[in-house]
């Protein structure tokens, strides 16, 4: 796992577009050129390579942390010369940016790298975004990925993963709770860090899998030793860090282990279970940039991509991730939760 420094921006960031290099992507659907057209219908990488040159940009749309764009777009531009840029959003920004997008016909985005869930799966239905196996990409192959990574429509790009963190301060590398039921213990009431369950589908997700191996009851007990609530990810890390409690869960390990970087006492640990989220792609059906837009997820599928896309702390290639058998977040996954919806909230908050 690579482990560099993690912004808050990752986490809670507002919409934002950062353009790595001079030009950015000029939007609108318009016409499809004839090498656009030639694309779509396939080509091998080497044509593909000269006609997504000839467009010259390409742009994206992703959760991820921005820096994993600037890696990503830089080692593109370096390998094709192809200028790249892309926005950063929160899930529920990205989604509704790119839905409203779709409806006025006029999208900015080539390619969509969201967090996989049920929304691109309504990319995939509604026909904005296109089946990997359908977008005629050059060689096309998933082969090299474990098999968590490769889904009916699409593929994992980067993972990370939810688990506890913990103030090194507070807690000694031998005092380290090692079960779920070792966070009963009376000494860490009022020390256990909450993020708000309703921040993120994610946090649903990750509590329907302690519920559905420890139970309801369990989570009752387990919500008498939380302390404080926080809105999501990014300010619990930091009340971590500041010593607002003693341990996190869920904690984030791209919003940990980065913090840590910075010198902050924290540091992630997994639990069991966990849960990884994962970053797809998917080619914009009506992209502007049809050949950049399928140069580039080639280029993204590929080993130099992803380990470009997954070079800062916390985040993963799905090779990586592997490792750790977490459950993946998947639409199946977010429905089993929301069907426990009620009784897991009322659980772990009292309401």
């Amino acid at each position: 796992m690579s482990i560099r420094r993690w912004t808050t921006l990752a986490i809670i960031g507002a919409l934002s577009a950062l353009s790595l290099s001079a030009c950015g992507n000029a939007g609108g659907s318009g016409a499809t050129s004839a090498d656009g057209a030639r694309c779509i219908e396939g080509l091998d990488l080497e044509s593909l390579v000269e006609a997504a040159q000839k467009e010259g940009e390409v742009a994206w749309y992703q959760v991820a942390d921005p820096r994993t764009a600037e890696a990503l777009g830089a080692a593109f531009n370096d390998k094709y010369g192809i200028t790249t840029s892309f926005t950063r959003a929160a899930g529920a920004d990205l989604e509704q940016r790119f839905r409203a997008e779709q409806a006025s016909g006029s999208p900015s985005a080539d390619v969509i790298v969201p967090l996989y869930g049920r929304f691109f799966e309504d990319t995939i239905e509604e026909g904005w975004v296109l089946p990997l196996k359908d977008a005629h990409l050059p060689d096309f192959s998933t082969e090299h990925l474990p098999a968590e990574a490769v889904l009916d429509n699409t593929a994992s790009v980067q993972s990370s993963a939810f688990g506890w963190g913990i103030n090194t301060d507070e807690i000694g590398a031998t005092d380290r709770p090692e079960s779920w039921e070792e966070l009963l213990d009376p000494k860490w009431r009022g020390k256990i860090l909450f993020p708000d369950i309703s921040a993120s589908s994610d946090y649903l997700s990750y509590w329907h899998l302690v519920s559905e191996r420890y139970g309801i009851p369990f989570l009752e007990k387990l919500s008498q030793q939380f302390g404080q609530t926080y809105a999501g990810a990014a300010p619990s890390t930091q009340g971590l860090a500041a010593g607002e409690g003693s341990i996190l869960t869920p904690g984030v390990a791209a919003a940990i282990e980065g913090t840590g970087e910075e010198g902050a006492p924290v540091a992630f640990v997994p639990s069991a279970p966990g849960l990884a989220v994962d970053s797809v792609i998917g080619v914009v059906a009506n992209a502007a940039h049809p050949c950049a837009a399928r140069l580039f997820s080639h280029f993204l599928l590929s080993d130099e991509g992803m380990e470009a896309f997954s070079s800062i702390s916390g985040v993963m290639t799905p090779t990586e991730a592997q490792e750790l058998h977490l459950v993946h977040q998947s639409p199946e996954l977010e429905a089993a939760a929301d069907k426990e919806a009620e009784q897991i909230k009322a659980a772990l908050t009292g309401n």
